[in-house]
C-alpha cells in the first residue's frame, strides 16, 4: 500500500509541475505580445521561427508556417526598414525552413536585402541563442503563433535575448489537440534546454 502511495505522489506531483511549468511559460510570454501598431522604433530586427512548409508524405497543410509567412509580409509592409531574421532547420533532406521562408517571402515582394537567413538552428532554444549572437542586447520582435510564441519569448529571456512578441495567423479553426499536446512537451524541453544548456 505504501509504494501504491508513493507512486500516486509521484505522479500527482509531476502533473501538477507540468501545470505550473506551463502556466509560468504562457504568463511570461503574454506580458511581452504586442500588436504590430506598438513596435518601439527601437526595434530593428524581427525574428521569424522556422516551420516546415509541409510534412513529410502529408497531404495537409502547414497553417503554422502559412500563417507565419503572411503575418511576416503583413508585417514588412508596415515596417519595411526592419530587417527579417528566418531561421530554422535544413536537413538537408525534407527541411530548409529559412529558404523556404525566403521563397515565400519574396514572392510576395518583400527585398531580399532585408532577409537575414539562419539555417543553422536546430529547434527554438537554437534560434534565440543565435539570434543573440547576432544582435547582442538590441531588441528584435519574434513573430510566430501564439502558444509557440510564449515559449520563445520565455526562452528569449533565459538567453538574455531582448525580445518582443508579434503572434502570426494560425489554423483557420484553432490549434487542433495534437499541436497543443505537442506543445505541453515542447516546454518540458524548454525547461530542460535552459537547465541543462551546456553555455549557461
Amino acid at each position: 500500500m505504501k509504494i501504491v502511495k508513493s507512486i500516486l505522489v509521484i505522479f500527482a506531483s509531476t502533473i501538477i509541475l507540468l501545470i505550473v511549468n506551463h502556466l509560468i511559460i504562457s504568463f511570461c510570454g503574454r506580458l511581452k505580445i504586442i500588436e504590430s501598431n506598438q513596435l518601439p522604433t527601437s526595434v530593428k530586427y524581427a525574428l521569424v521561427l522556422g516551420a516546415g512548409k509541409d510534412y513529410p508524405n502529408s497531404r495537409y497543410r502547414n497553417y503554422s508556417f502559412l500563417g507565419r509567412m503572411e503575418t511576416t509580409y503583413k508585417f514588412h509592409i508596415a515596417h519595411p526598414t526592419v530587417k527579417i531574421i528566418l531561421s530554422g532547420i535544413a536537413d538537408g533532406f525534407h527541411y530548409d525552413e529559412a529558404e523556404d521562408m525566403k521563397k515565400v517571402l519574396v514572392e510576395k515582394g518583400v527585398d531580399p536585402k532585408m532577409l537575414i537567413l539562419d539555417n543553422t538552428s536546430i529547434d527554438t532554444f537554437e534560434s534565440l541563442k543565435t539570434a543573440k549572437r547576432m544582435l547582442g542586447d538590441q531588441e528584435c520582435l519574434i513573430i510566430s503563433q501564439k502558444q509557440h510564441l510564449c515559449r520563445a519569448i520565455w526562452l528569449a529571456g533565459k538567453t538574455n535575448l531582448n525580445a518582443l512578441g508579434l503572434v502570426a495567423e494560425g489554423y483557420p479553426k484553432g490549434d487542433p489537440k495534437w499541436l497543443q499536446i505537442r506543445e505541453i512537451g515542447a516546454r518540458i524541453k524548454a525547461r530542460y534546454d535552459i537547465l541543462f544548456d551546456k553555455n549557461n
